[in-house]
């Protein structure tokens, strides 16, 4: 109606001309800021940190599982987090999930999270060599995004959803400026509070842990916040994680300590 009274108005006919431009231009900015308010309220994710998370929300512990070449301990794992009511993270590699594609799809049907463990589970530092670390030669911002985007691929296809903006680097090797790469992706880079060991195979080492043990040293720790690691499966004969499962989950729970995914942990749930 203004616009129509406008053009027929007494006006000069480029005055006109010129103020109808105005109106519009007034008009495309107000539903753009419209468009950037309504963006910013509904989709904007969290600015990942530019360190590694080792703990979250008091009252809370995630329970997460690393897998690449081995998923021996799969079943046993599924089934005592379904029995006892747990959700968990499983950090994946895509060669796992090339290698058993039922177990990542058996994961995620039975409301698990899955994070990013890179494809080919390569050493990106040289902490094994020199305890230090600092980036190896070679291991680039393309050269990290390539194993990270694999994986994605690999996930999408088998579960036709997207995997968690959460990752874990092989071999807790990672420093400031892998961090930060991964950061431009949206990935939070996640370690662990407490580590098991339990990927250990040799039972002469003195950092090999019986599941006894195992239990023994979470049960002696501060686990309101932590993340602790364990391994979808591992070279081991006997003392596995599993064995010790059910009674750290009911351990956690007597003492006010609920067992979450690393989202939860964090907060990121609606993410």
């Amino acid at each position: 109606m203004y616009f129509y009274c406008i053009f027929r108005s007494n006006l000069p006919v480029f005055f006109r001309y010129f103020v109808l431009w105005v109106l519009f231009l007034v008009a495309s900015s107000l539903v753009c800021l419209s468009f950037v308010s309504l963006n910013i309220e509904h989709h904007t994710r969290p600015i990942p940190p530019p360190f590694p998370i080792t703990r979250g929300k008091r009252g809370m512990c995630a329970l997460t599982f690393d897998g690449d070449y081995h998923a021996n301990l799969a079943d046993d794992i599924l089934r005592i987090l379904r029995e006892k009511n747990v959700k968990a993270t499983f950090f994946l590699t895509g060669r796992f999930m090339k290698l058993y594609p039922e177990v990542v799809k058996r994961i995620v049907e039975e409301g698990h999270e899955v994070g990013n463990h890179t494809t080919h589970h390569p050493h990106l530092t040289e902490f094994e060599k020199t305890r230090r670390q600092k980036t190896l030669p070679g291991v680039t911002p393309g050269f990290l995004y390539d194993e990270l985007y694999e994986t994605e691929r690999i996930f999408m296809r088998l579960t036709g959803k997207p995997i968690a903006r959460l990752w874990r680097a092989p071999y807790g090797e990672e420093n400031r400026e892998i961090v930060n790469w991964t950061r431009r992706l949206g990935y939070w880079e996640i370690r662990w509070t407490y580590d098991t060991i339990d990927w250990l195979d040799d039972t002469l080492s003195p950092k090999y842990m019986t599941s006894k043990e195992m239990l023994e040293f979470l049960l002696s720790r501060d686990l309101s916040g932590s993340i602790i690691l364990m391994h979808v499966g591992s070279l081991r004969k006997k003392d596995f994680p599993t064995e010790m499962l059910p009674e750290l989950i009911d351990s956690l729970r007597a003492r006010g300590i609920e067992p979450v995914p690393v989202s939860t942990l964090l907060g990121l749930e609606e993410w």
